[in-house]
């Protein structure tokens, strides 16, 4: 059986055949997150999805359209700005 950091490699050699269909930044914030482990560092947590089949390919996808879903639009992310700093300067 693989030790941990051979199957973390597996896997991002995995992700990263996605390539072509996702970006680097997605990919690595994907991997950084199925790849953390437990506090026994024997699996890691695409490991522990034990009743649900871990199809990279559909969860690439979904965590690509929840990050996008997830930015604001850059007219919301100005509006939100300005009611930032509009809140900080009544300390002032």
């Amino acid at each position: 059986m693989k030790n941990l950091e051979e199957r973390k490699a597996d896997f991002i050699v995995e992700v990263n055949g996605f390539a072509g269909k996702y970006d680097s930044h997605l990919r690595k914030d994907f991997c950084d997150y199925w790849t953390e482990h437990n506090l026994n560092a024997r699996k890691m947590r695409f490991e522990l999805s034990k009743n649900q089949p871990f199809n990279t390919n559909l969860r690439l996808a979904y965590w690509k359209r929840r990050s996008t879903e997830m930015k604001p639009k850059a007219s919301e992310s100005t509006d939100m700005q300005r009611k930032a700093i509009s809140k900080l300067s009544k300390y002032d």
